[in-house]
């Protein structure tokens, strides 16, 4: 059955949920799906499978709503303002009266590890409610502090642990308020017993798992085990890797197919969207617009999200627009909500920014395809222009160009042809001139697989000798490593930037920049520096990834006021 699937804001104009929904083609559905994603760095590690889940319903009949809670993601408020609890409940609730208000009263809600903890305790406040399913559940709100502190410490380092009382998690932190108003979470049987089904959906061999089995042990609810190793699915990092948790998927599909009525609407589903939304922010107010960028010829679009200041609009679109590109799997959001912030601070100043997903990934993706993008390819480069021509049209060269990582190596590519008014570098890992082949790119693509194969046999002798000359690469000298296609020098590419663009920043944490240094960097700069101004900026405790608190403010902070300046 064909899926339709439409982005959408929803809820009080001064607190707009950002949404998207899945429905069959035709618009006739069975009832209605409410997935209620994780927090922090989980929720972009699950993203991919969320959205095969909603697809995956509404090939069923059914209409699947995915949504940010208000604080995160590309929805309103600021994450660090108090009573985020509360936020994130009230938002389940008003993603419930969004389908209410639209006509559906068939309605089942699954919530994937701290949404399925979330959705437990949001249970009182909703009707109707035809099912309830838990997927990996994170049994307390205290069991997900320590959670995180720990993978936190493992990411970054024990020293970034501050002492003021916030607790650091992988894209959360987590003050005195927000940790007390955690720990009164719990699972609970009762409060699942208030939907007519209910299920728990547990991958094998969890650290939880007896636990789980003991709080719902006589209640009622079902319990479903997942075949399968918990590190193959949608929170563990070999989720990068390609994995999508299909049979998870299947499992979870077929319950909620068999919970919801038979029968179908008799008219196709009318649901309310709408693509403008106001965000009030600290620095003031600005307007937040879903657009859909056409990649003619190439098939396919881009979702993004177009932020501009409610005031002082003409002025606005006559300066450069600031686009801000993907870091890998991690899309217009950014890394812990980086670039939501930094594109609304930038508007407020009086800017234009973009945040966009590229081809194949986030919400720019053809369902019937799939994921298909690939890190360091031809298309990443692609997507840049297409997005400058789309906010740009009269000229796309009007614009600024920011990315971290393999965002910045798309910008540098894309910008000796774009020549943009300003290039902001973060942290660019590798220097390769060209795009990677098929072979070579990192492939992001999210494959249907069931489980991998424990006979897989183990590394090649070619292999296993390549990984030695990897990791013997620092003793050779750059210039010779070079020659032997071991390595790519920034020089060449910094050295391919048109002098049109009128200036170039490069921006390091401070453990990243003695590699730049090592590659012959600083010698570029210098070559760079005589005709175009150059500026390398240090930003000390900022990790590769801006996982870090201190460190990413910071890198955050300059690249707002780089941004910002007219």
């Amino acid at each position: 059955m064909a899926v339709t699937s439409v982005a959408t804001w929803f809820g009080p104009e001064d607190e707009s949920l950002f949404g998207c929904y899945h429905l069959p083609a035709d618009g006739r559905i069975r009832g209605a799906v409410l997935i209620c994603p994780p927090l922090a760095q989980e929720v972009t590690r699950a993203q991919a499978a969320l959205r095969a889940l909603a697809c995956s319903l509404a090939e069923r009949g059914l209409l699947a709503l995915r949504f940010d809670y208000l604080g995160t993601g590309d929805s309103a408020l600021d994450s660090s303002r108090p009573g985020a609890v509360e936020r994130w409940l009230s938002s389940i609730v008003e993603a419930h009266a969004f389908l209410v208000k639209n006509g559906i009263d068939e309605i089942g809600l699954v919530g994937l590890r701290t949404g399925a903890l979330l959705v437990s305790n949001a249970l009182e406040r909703l009707s109707p409610v035809r099912a309830v399913g838990l997927w990996d559940p994170v049994s307390s709100g205290r069991r997900f502090i320590r959670q995180e502190q720990a993978l936190y410490t493992v990411a970054v380092h024990p020293s970034e642990q501050t002492d003021d009382g916030v607790i650091e998690g992988v894209g959360i932190s987590f003050d005195a308020e927000l940790q007390a108003d955690l720990r009164r979470l719990k699972l609970s049987a009762r409060d699942l017993g208030q939907a007519p089904r209910a299920a728990v959906f547990q991958t094998a061999a969890t650290a939880q798992a007896k636990a789980l089995d003991a709080t719902f042990d006589g209640s009622g609810v079902e319990l479903v085990t997942i075949p399968g190793r918990y590190e193959d699915g949608p929170s563990d990092v070999s989720f990068f890797a390609g994995r999508l948790p299909t049979t998870a998927i299947r499992m979870i599909t077929g319950w909620a197919d068999d919970c919801m009525p038979a029968a179908f609407s008799d008219r196709p589903a009318r649901i309310d969207t709408r693509d403008v939304a106001t965000m009030v922010t600290d620095a003031g107010a600005v307007r937040e617009t879903l657009v859909a960028m056409p990649r003619d010829p190439a098939p396919g679009w881009l979702h993004g999200v177009v932020t501009e200041p409610v005031e002082g609009l003409d002025a606005a679109r006559a300066r450069p627009a600031a686009l801000i590109l993907n870091i890998s799997v991690v899309g217009r959001i950014g890394p812990t909500r980086g670039w939501v912030t930094s594109a609304r601070k930038v508007a407020a100043s009086g800017m234009t920014a973009v945040r966009f997903d590229r081809y194949g990934l986030g919400e720019s993706i053809d369902d019937s395809v799939g994921y298909v993008a690939k890190d360091y390819d031809a298309d990443a480069v692609n997507d840049v222009g297409v997005a400058a021509c789309f906010v740009r049209p009269d000229d796309p060269s009007n614009v600024k160009l920011a990315g971290l990582c393999s965002g910045a190596w798309a910008a540098s590519l894309a910008a000796p042809e774009l020549r943009p008014r300003e290039l902001i570098l973060m942290n660019p890992l590798y220097w390769n001139p060209t795009p990677f082949g098929d072979e070579q790119a990192q492939d992001l693509g999210v494959q249907w697989v069931r489980e991998p194969d424990p006979r897989q046999p183990p590394p090649s002798l070619a292999a296993r000798l390549a990984r030695k000359v990897t990791n013997q690469q620092r003793r050779i000298p750059p210039p010779l490593a070079a020659k032997l296609g071991l390595i790519h020098l920034p020089g060449p590419v910094l050295d391919a930037l048109a002098p049109e663009t009128a200036r170039v920043t490069l921006m390091f944490g401070d453990e990243e920049i003695d590699e730049f240094a090592h590659l012959g960097g600083l010698n570029a700069i210098r070559r760079r520096s005589q005709s175009t101004a150059t500026e390398l900026v240090t930003v000390y405790y900022a990790d590769h990834g801006l996982v870090g608190r201190r460190g990413r403010e910071r890198m955050l902070d300059e690249l707002v006021i780089r941004l910002s300046a007219r």
